[in-house]
């Protein structure tokens, strides 16, 4: 069932173009931010962290382009940018549980020990020991409860951006279907109606002046006024 407010009672036109902005610019951060860990790579980096933050940099770079085109629908009112976006977010949603399932895996099999020498990178700072060793000790829950609830808001943004398209698709059916000029048209009269204008004028009893109705009454003369 195609949506039809955004959070119970809000316009979804609201909705579809909020989510488009902010998945415009979040996942344009995340996004920039992967490449510049990318780029920051040096030494011996594991095959499977290179591949995971590589393919989630793709993603969320491709993600934000459409979100922009998304964006660009909302405000134009185009269903066919819209129907687009819909469409990636309903792609998007099974790429995210391929791409989470390739983070989770990433994230479990690394040995704690290793995750946290890489955390603390040679650092003496005892404040960053301990934060490595605090994210190694709550940073699973963490982590699986930032990816639920990613899926789920990417879900509900698919939700309000196809039921959006499916509206205005709707619009333009219903305007479609009603004619462009529905007033008032002028009908040339028939000959019939005309007749009695334009045909010759006939004498019938009492059509004179002496035999008419009131024909014998005396001629009418107003009051003289003093």
């Amino acid at each position: 069932m195609a949506a039809h407010h955004f959070c119970c009672c809000l316009p979804i036109r609201l909705g579809a173009f909020l989510i488009s902005l902010f998945q415009f610019v979040i996942a344009g951060f995340i996004a920039a931010a992967l490449w510049y860990e990318v780029s920051q790579w040096h030494g011996d980096i594991p095959t499977k962290t290179k591949v995971t933050y590589i393919c989630r940099a793709v993603y969320y770079t491709i993600f934000s382009l459409s979100s922009f085109f998304g964006f660009v629908g909302t405000l134009k009112r185009s269903a066919s940018l819209l129907a687009q976006y819909a469409s990636y977010l309903g792609w998007a949603v099974f790429v995210q549980i391929v791409l989470d399932a390739l983070y989770l895996w990433a994230f479990f099999t690394v040995p704690r020990d290793t995750f946290i020498k890489d955390c603390i990178n040679g650092s003496t700072d005892q404040n960053v020991i301990n934060a490595c060793n605090n994210f190694n000790k709550w940073g699973k829950g963490y982590v699986i409860a930032s990816v639920a609830v990613g899926l789920l808001v990417q879900a509900y943004a698919w939700y309000i951006v196809n039921g959006y398209s499916h509206k205005l698709d709707s619009e333009i059916e219903r305007k479609a279907s009603v004619p462009m000029d529905s007033g008032y048209k002028y009908a040339a009269a028939g000959r019939a109606s005309t007749e009695a204008l334009t045909g010759p004028s006939y004498n019938y009893p009492y059509a004179d002046q002496a035999h008419s109705f009131g024909g014998d009454a005396p001629r009418y003369d107003p009051p003289s006024r003093v």
